[in-house]
């Protein structure tokens, strides 16, 4: 299956993107958990403090109740600060912690009731309860000091062995992303590569005059479908303007070895008639035919001279275009009853055109002007052919009757005229007149500077 090429361009990064997007949810899954072990490691520390610190405020009060004792509390005694502070201290800190056993938190229960009234406690039965207290305390805190063990080195073996794996997911996806960025650049670039050369081809052959037909696109995708799509179609053209330029070379061809075969055979023999006729003129006869059959072959020969010339004029070849146009004029809108004309030629025109186009040019011409006499009912037309800048534009011009109500395409005259002008690459249109009434056939030709 062919990508468009800019499909192509976006696979790599999308891909790339995607593996990243695995990647660092991945990581994010294995940092989570890394973090939760943590902080289980934490937790198991702080009990073991707080634990610890239990034990030292029990310490603590212990002796403050042996020296009560032995010394009992007066109002202002400084001792009496001190016990209510480890009391404070020792009930706020078990208060958070809720692993303890039931046991071991009933009877902190009890010896924290009892430390809250140490006006009316006894110091020996203070001393009992902390003396059994602290044992249960160094036990409690031997346990929560092994589960920290436990958990610490859990979260170690743990990390030891996620953190190589993550950094061996992070390499073997980068070393991923890179293989497919550079493979499915190459591959696109070659890709791409492939129907540029085939499309440089093409256009080459086009450029070098040997076009053949190509085949367009069954779907267009992208641009370069689209470009091979319009290549398609102008080398079509240009197959269809090279064989009708050899349709027309071939018509010019045939035209003139027609008046070649008129000229050196009919027209010669005619010619061999009359000068029979003359000599027959010089001899005494009493024939009244004689002289109607020379004027008849007179006419016939001076037909025969017209159509040689409308076949192939041999002025254009000889004198150029404008005396070309001139003699076709004389021999045909000179007669009685025909509009009066107009011909203006600039004289550039001549030396910066090949013989091909002044001939094309020539016929482009000849039919408009056939076209007016036949169809115009003008009084007047106007021929002008001028060099403005590059280009060459040819007008004929009349103030007849106006565009025909049916398509031109229809008429002979028309497709004659479309495909000598496509046949130099010049562009003709029918437009309307600058006089009230009538048309315009005006033609723009492209020539080299």
């Amino acid at each position: 299956m062919k990508l468009p090429f800019h499909y192509q361009f976006a696979l790599a990064p999308v891909l790339i993107v995607t593996l990243m997007a695995i990647l660092v949810i991945y990581t994010s899954l294995e940092l989570s958990y890394i973090r939760r072990e943590h902080k289980q490691t934490v937790r198991w520390e702080v009990l073991t403090d707080r634990i610890q610190n239990a034990i030292a405020n029990v310490s603590l009060l212990d002796r403050l109740a042996v020296e009560f004792s032995e010394r009992p509390l007066t109002p202002d005694d400084e001792r009496l600060f001190s016990y209510l502070e480890q009391t404070m201290i020792l009930s706020s800190g078990l208060k958070l912690v809720k692993q303890i056993p039931d046991e071991l938190k009933s009877t902190l229960l009890l010896t924290i009731d009892l430390l809250d009234e140490p006006e009316q406690v006894e110091p020996t039965t203070l001393h009992q309860n902390l003396s059994a207290l602290l044992p249960l305390l160094q036990y409690q805190h031997k346990i929560f000091l092994s589960q920290r063990r436990t958990a610490f080195i859990d979260y170690h073996q743990h990390l030891s062995k996620r953190i190589p794996q993550l950094r061996t997911a992070l390499i073997v996806i980068l070393v991923i992303c890179i293989a497919l960025a550079a493979g499915i650049t190459l591959w696109g670039m070659q890709t791409l590569r492939q129907r540029l050369q085939s499309l440089n081809q093409r256009a080459h052959a086009v450029c070098t005059g040997e076009p053949s037909a190509l085949d367009a696109p069954e779907k267009i995708r992208d641009e370069l479908d689209d470009l091979e799509l319009c290549l398609s179609r102008v080398t079509q053209r240009l197959l269809n303007v090279i064989a009708t330029d050899k349709v027309l070379q071939g018509t010019e061809n045939e035209r003139r070895r027609i008046a070649m075969d008129l000229h050196d055979g009919v027209l010669a023999d005619l010619t061999a008639v009359t000068r029979k006729l003359d000599h027959l003129h010089k001899t005494p006869t009493d024939d009244p035919q004689l002289p109607l059959l020379n004027e008849d072959i007179n006419a016939i020969i001076v037909s025969i001279r017209k159509t040689i010339d409308d076949l192939h004029p041999s002025s254009l070849e000889i004198l150029g275009l404008e005396a070309a146009i001139h003699s076709f004029l004389d021999r045909h809108c000179r007669l009685p009853g025909l509009p009066d004309y107009h011909f203006e030629f600039d004289p550039n025109i001549e030396n910066s055109l090949p013989l091909t186009h002044k001939i094309h040019l020539y016929r482009i011409i000849t039919e408009a002007v056939n076209n007016v006499l036949r169809h115009a009912h003008c009084s007047r037309f106007e021929i002008s052919l001028r060099s403005v800048s590059n280009s060459i534009i040819v007008s004929i011009e009349d103030n007849g009757a106006g565009m025909p109500p049916k398509p031109l395409s229809t008429g002979h005259g028309y497709a004659n005229i479309t495909e000598r002008a496509r046949a130099i690459d010049a562009v003709v249109k029918w437009i309307p007149s600058r006089f009230a009434n009538g048309t315009n056939v005006q033609l723009t030709l492209s020539v080299a500077t």
